[in-house]
């Protein structure tokens, strides 16, 4: 999934209840990364697990990139007892802002 917001955003609130509206019961973060997307783009990555309303664990990923005031994301869920796939995961990485 792609997201946009109007004004930036920090990792923290991405993990928000009112930002993933309702869909998890529970997020934890387990990793947050800075890096560079595009050769140039600063972003962060942040991995974590979530629980379901259903009680169900999933693997969460998101890319957070700030540019010119506005904030894009990316994220990738999926249940934790699958493999990832890396055509998703790679697509995380293509977050890039156009000039």
């Amino acid at each position: 999934m792609l997201f946009r917001s109007p004004k930036p955003i920090t990792s923290n609130e991405l993990y928000s209840d009112a930002n993933m509206q309702g869909s998890f019961k529970s997020v934890t973060v387990t990793h947050k990364r800075s890096i560079r997307l595009c050769g140039s783009q600063p972003a962060l990555l942040v991995q974590g697990t979530a629980v379901s309303r259903n009680d169900r664990e999933s693997n969460v990923e998101m890319m957070l990139a700030n540019v010119r005031g506005t904030s894009y994301f990316a994220m990738y869920v999926r249940p934790s007892e699958l493999p990832a796939n890396s055509q998703a995961e790679g697509a995380l990485y293509e977050l890039c802002a156009k000039s």
